[in-house]
């Protein structure tokens, strides 16, 4: 993901990446099938946040 953006600055994209995380852990649904939030949703956040936390205690 990083190769696709590597022209935006370290600190820009780490802004952007952490803006794009909050962004989908406020959507309520995540998902908009009854089907993916019974499947996934638990866990996609799980990942959502576990990114999170990763972008701000590694930043780069």
């Amino acid at each position: 993901m990083r190769l696709d953006y590597e022209h935006v600055p370290d600190d820009d994209f780490r802004r952007g990446r952490l803006a794009v995380l909050d962004h989908l852990l406020g959507l309520e649904p995540l998902f908009h099938t009854a089907t993916g939030r019974r499947l996934w949703a638990e866990d996609a956040r799980e990942n959502l946040r576990a990114e999170r936390r990763r972008w701000l205690t590694h930043p780069a």
